[in-house]
C-alpha cells in the first residue's frame, strides 16, 4: 500500500467536503442574494444550475478521491502510477491557477498543491 496516495485521497475527501460545505455557507448565499424580481423564473433557474455545478465539482472531487484511494492499493500496477502522474498533474496545476486566480487569497490552491505534493512522493518512494 502507498501511505502517500492514501494521504492524498484523504485531502480530497476533505477538499470536496469543504468545498460544499463552505460553499454553502459563504459563497453561494451572496451569490443567490441578487434576485431580480421582474424574471423570477429566469432567476431561479440559475440559482438552482449554480448550485447543482457546485456540488457537481464536489462529486468530481470524490471521484477523484476514490482513484486515489484503488491505487494507493494497488501501487504497482504501471497504469496505476500513469493514473497517478496525470492525477499530480492535475492537482499542480489545479493548485497553480487557484492561487494566480485568487491572488494567494484562496485555501484551495494550497490543499491542491499538499494533494500534488503527496502523490509526487508516492511515485518516488
Amino acid at each position: 500500500m502507498n501511505y502517500y496516495w492514501l494521504a492524498a485521497s484523504f485531502f480530497t475527501v476533505l477538499l470536496s467536503m469543504g468545498h460544499s460545505w463552505m460553499g454553502e455557507r459563504h459563497f453561494l448565499p451572496r451569490l443567490f442574494k441578487h434576485e431580480y424580481p421582474e424574471n423570477l423564473e429566469i432567476d431561479e433557474h440559475v440559482n438552482r444550475s449554480t448550485r447543482t455545478a457546485w456540488h457537481l465539482t464536489t462529486l468530481g472531487w470524490l471521484n477523484m478521491a476514490a482513484i486515489l484511494l484503488i491505487v494507493a492499493i494497488h501501487p504497482d500496477d504501471p497504469i496505476a502510477i500513469l493514473v497517478m502522474r496525470v492525477t499530480g498533474a492535475f492537482c499542480l496545476v489545479s493548485g497553480i491557477y487557484s492561487l494566480a486566480g485568487s491572488r494567494g487569497r484562496h485555501l484551495l490552491g494550497l490543499i491542491f498543491l499538499l494533494i500534488s505534493l503527496l502523490i509526487l512522493l508516492g511515485d518516488l518512494f
